[in-house]
């Protein structure tokens, strides 16, 4: 039976068997590479920032589910959490080294690195993303992210420190609603990694995350 172990590398200082994982699955998940003293101290940055540096979003996805989640764009993680950014560049290399792809770093400013905070009854519906690869960086635990693959639909647990690499533009993903303890709720860092050739950001997208728009209404 496929599960979500199948998806789990054992290592990140030897790439092959997360490689292996992603060539097979286009997800893999890798171990911590953060200790829990720093994630606290992470989320921490974010987790008690100001309400105007959280950008509320409470529409319908492109697949009909509903999406109330809190997310802070690279402007808000510069001023609040820079340390984030520090991880920018180890994230690319990791990701190239597993995944094989010739990988950079996001060209569009705003939406290059992100931090989502779920709490209570907070969700992101089924979903894919537009740009080439995805890493997400948890840094607290509350609700998985749960990927349907071709062979099956799994929960990756969002262990803090856990770094998830997804083609996230090919399998459809989402975030289903967690604990309801203000104190649980989930904290990830989204770093959005493009292709040379293929940089294309559509604008409805930016319209639904920082507009609060539906996906209907920023399509027209």
């Amino acid at each position: 039976m496929f599960t979500s172990t199948d998806l789990i590398s054992t290592s990140y200082s030897s790439h092959s068997p997360a490689a292996k994982i992603f060539e097979r699955h286009k997800v893999v998940a890798m171990p911590p590479v953060m200790d829990r003293l720093q994630c606290n101290h992470t989320a921490g940055d974010v987790r008690y920032a100001k309400d105007d540096a959280w950008i509320r979003r409470e529409a319908i996805g492109s697949q009909g589910d509903p999406a109330r989640f809190s997310m802070m764009d690279r402007g808000g993680i510069e001023k609040y959490a820079p340390r984030i950014l520090d991880w920018e560049d180890w994230i690319l290399r990791l990701a190239r080294e597993v995944t094989g792809m010739d990988l950079i770093l996001s060209p569009w400013y705003r939406s290059s690195v992100n931090v989502r905070k779920y709490v209570g009854d907070d969700t992101e519906g089924r979903h894919f993303d537009t740009q080439p690869l995805a890493a997400l960086l948890f840094l607290q635990q509350g609700a998985p992210l749960r990927v349907e693959c071709e062979a099956g639909t799994v929960d990756i647990e969002s262990i803090p420190g856990r770094v998830v690499l997804m083609k996230g533009d090919e399998l459809i993903h989402s975030v289903p609603p967690g604990p309801t303890d203000f104190y649980s709720c989930r904290i990830g860092v989204c770093f959005n990694l493009y292709t040379p050739d293929n940089t294309a950001r559509p604008a409805y997208i930016d319209k639904m995350l920082y507009e609060n728009m539906s996906y209907e209404d920023a399509t027209r």
